[in-house]
């Protein structure tokens, strides 16, 4: 079976020895008629033993190792049951993956979570010069505004607090996908919601980023380039075990933070402080419409 997703703005690919059991955020970014090209193509295939390796890994967590031999990386995933592998990513460098499926896979449906945790979209993406902000993304007058920072800090009430007192759209809870085109940077929706279950196929182009911080007083602080950087680089998927991958990540934060405003949001969870931020914000917006 063969499905195609439009995923910041690039067609990705996915042949697939099973069908896909439906899941309504995958959904949204579903293209019905194939295209005739994609940006980006996985291979899925069923094998039977899993594939040895001759190094130790350079990388692992409690959802995958990293391996790297003979100039390739292979992600062995192990999300499943956090021990038994279950699947291996093969990235050769180029944008053709191909996905080797365990037994783990062979004995029920391909759930739509675990075929999207398998594609590792963070390290195919930063080839094309796209990259992951952990955020919560609202639309306000057609520009994306991104609330940015630690988990905990209030992301998602303050883009509550904007939908309620100033009638915005919430585009995701959790991740946005961030690309420059033209020119012009754009926020992107993804599948990844996090708890927020908030994930639409929009794209904005960027206003600003807002770097939180709670207070007992509302106060926004306008950052300099490199506070910018440093705040927004901790917030950014980055897989430090490639150095393309850093370096690429790196120059794109750099870039992004010479075109966009970045404030620090000193804040209570109230009116004030959204009427506060909305003055600095309307300074910032252009006539630019909707794109995808």
């Amino acid at each position: 079976m063969t499905y195609v997703y439009n995923i910041a703005g690039l067609n990705i690919f996915l042949n697939l020895p099973y069908t896909i059991k439906s899941m309504n955020r995958f959904e949204k970014f579903y293209i019905e008629n194939t295209p005739k090209e994609s940006d980006i193509y996985y291979n899925f295939i069923e094998v039977r033993n899993r594939k040895q390796f001759k190094t130790k890994p350079i990388y692992s967590c409690s959802e995958y190792n990293i391996f790297y031999e003979d100039n390739i990386f292979y992600r062995e995933f192990v999300y499943l049951d956090n021990k038994n592998p279950n699947a291996c990513l093969i990235d050769k460098g180029d944008n053709n993956y191909t996905c080797y499926l365990y037994n783990k896979y062979t004995h029920k449906e391909i759930q739509y979570s675990n075929i999207f945790d398998s594609l590792a979209l963070e390290s195919t993406l930063i080839k094309q010069n796209v990259f992951i902000l952990h955020s919560s993304f609202i639309n306000y007058k057609g520009s994306a505004i991104l609330f940015s920072g630690n988990s905990g800090i209030g992301k998602s009430t303050q883009a509550d607090l904007w939908q309620k007192y100033k009638n915005v759209d919430l585009i995701n809870g959790d991740r946005a996908f961030i690309r420059k085109i033209n020119n012009t940077w754009y926020a992107y929706g993804s599948p990844f919601s996090g708890s927020s279950k908030i994930y639409k196929n929009e794209s904005y182009p960027i206003n600003s980023i807002i770097m939180l911080k709670q207070s007992k007083e509302n106060k926004v602080v306008p950052l300099d380039k490199k506070q910018a950087f440093r705040s927004i680089i901790r917030q950014v998927t980055i897989n430090r075990w490639n150095s393309d991958f850093y370096n690429n990540v790196i120059n794109l934060v750099d870039e992004l933070t010479n075109d966009i405003p970045v404030y620090l949001l000193e804040c209570l969870p109230n009116e004030d402080a959204v009427n506060l931020l909305e003055k600095y914000i309307k300074g910032n917006l252009k006539n630019e419409c909707k794109d995808s």
